[in-house]
């Protein structure tokens, strides 16, 4: 098994009161390194991540969404 860091992230404008866009990243840790494994795009801020029975649980704006590893594009 190795170690993977789930990161949220958001686009952020000064035009939006809400952002629109953000991406939910998995990172692989190797030693000294993160290495990018997967992303997927979101439709929002992901405001907060949870693991759920092997799966992604993210909070985007003012919902809440399901991702599975699978649905993730994985770098190889």
């Amino acid at each position: 098994d190795k170690d993977i860091f789930i990161i949220g992230t958001a686009f952020v404008s000064s035009t939006e009161d809400e952002p629109q866009k953000g991406r939910v990243l998995a990172f692989a840790v190797n030693e000294h390194h993160l290495r990018l494994e997967a992303e997927t795009t979101v439709r929002g801020a992901v405001y907060s991540l949870a693991d759920l029975n092997g799966k992604i649980l993210a909070g985007v704006n003012s919902k809440v969404r399901l991702r599975c590893y699978i649905t993730i594009i994985y770098h190889m």
